[in-house]
């Protein structure tokens, strides 16, 4: 599968490309899908790339991390590095975060966002910007 190679090389270089760096995945999405699928079923196939990435790990799953995502400290892991995984897709329609006219795959290290939580003036200035935005939109 392709995408362990990018997880991978991004993985071991993560560190290299910056304190904000996130791997974003474009799948190819065919109308046909977008027609025939269901949030729900987008979410499966999300699932299953994960569980497709999780088998083509290299490493071993980090012992203080459970491995069943009903968890409450669960997060996903890829070649020892802890991820926050966002998934988008066409059929999102209602949750407007969560849309994009393709299934697509945002991949954050855990460090990035401990990394910005810290410098608490501009994650508030970042969380102040979103939240206002939205309250302008009608949906």
């Amino acid at each position: 599968m392709e995408l362990a190679g990018l997880l991978k090389e991004s993985t071991i270089n993560c560190k290299e490309y910056g304190k904000y760096t996130t791997l974003i995945i474009f799948f190819e999405t065919p109308q046909k899908l977008i027609t025939n699928n269901t949030v729900e079923d987008f979410e499966l196939l999300f699932w299953k790339h994960l569980t497709t990435l999780n088998k083509l790990d290299e490493k071993d799953w980090p012992r203080h991390i459970p491995k069943n995502p009903s968890e409450h400290e669960w997060e996903y892991c890829f070649h020892g590095e802890q991820y926050f995984m966002y998934c988008a897709t066409p059929k999102h329609e209602k949750r407007k975060s969560g849309y994009f006219p393709y299934m697509m795959i945002a991949i954050t290290p855990r460090w990035v966002l401990q990394e910005f939580n810290e410098n608490k003036r501009y994650a508030e200035k970042i969380k102040n910007q979103k939240s206002s935005k939205g309250k302008n939109k009608r949906i």
